[in-house]
């Protein structure tokens, strides 16, 4: 469908998310006109306003002709900003490299509790994504819903990491201990931390040397709303619309 005009201008919602607006929770544009009319600039100068923005609950930037380099800014912004709850990409033209941008960016996210990506010009996200959102989860606990469509068998693991994160979020609402569904570090995450120096032995007090020991730092969806992806049957095919909550 064409752009909508009669609406804010690009320039001015801009404005209004570097102003860190109080009454600004909730930022939507629709087929804006003005911002897609030069919407690779537009996307990159909204993505720095959104990085320094600490009020938007929720981003509604459907059908605004974002691709994969307006995505890779947004992306960016949300390694800053943690206040985003919602974020809502429909109908735009990312592929499968926006998406993994995206998933790279929720690694370290502690605000994005729902992400939309339905109806982009790529109509199936391809697998690499699925295996992006699979990595991403080793370290986000925050993120219950996701929908896009895929077809890759994996896509259930995505399910499953996101009702654990529900889980982790409804514990922590309820001040329950969660700790028991946390991610676990990988084994060659550990390895590769540096070992605890033993403590030094009292022959070796007067040793000339310096010894220096390291000290180790130490409700959920999967949808593609959730994520209601049930796990492959036999044949191993994943579902083609795949919703995770």
């Amino acid at each position: 469908m064409p752009p909508v005009f009669g609406q804010k201008t690009a320039k001015k919602v801009i404005e209004e998310v570097e102003s860190n607006l109080a009454s600004l929770t909730k930022l939507e544009l629709i087929k804006n006109a003005s911002f897609c009319m030069k919407c690779a600039e537009n996307t990159v100068a909204l993505s720095a306003a959104l990085a320094k923005n600490t009020v938007l609950k929720a981003v509604v930037l459907r059908e605004c002709e974002i691709n994969d380099a307006g995505v890779e800014a947004i992306a960016a912004a949300l390694e800053h900003n943690e206040a985003i709850e919602e974020l809502d990409l429909q109908q735009n033209n990312i592929t499968t490299s926006g998406v993994i941008a995206l998933a790279k960016s929720l690694e370290k996210n502690r605000g994005v509790r729902t992400l939309n990506l339905l109806g982009q010009t790529q109509k199936v996200i391809g697998d690499d994504a699925v295996e992006a959102l699979i990595a991403m989860f080793e370290h986000n606990t925050t993120l219950v819903k996701i929908i896009l469509k895929v077809t890759c068998r994996r896509f259930w693991e995505v399910s499953k990491l996101i009702t654990r994160n529900v889980s982790i979020q409804k514990a922590k609402a309820s001040g329950t201990d969660a700790s028991h569904l946390m991610p676990r570090a990988k084994p060659e995450e550990v390895a590769a931390k540096p070992a605890v120096a033993p403590p030094a032995k009292a022959e070796d007090a007067d040793d000339s040397s310096t010894r220096a020991s390291a000290v180790l730092p130490s409700d959920a969806s999967a949808a593609t709303s959730g994520v209601s992806s049930p796990a492959p049957a036999a044949s191993g095919e994943g579902s083609p619309d795949s919703e995770v909550m």
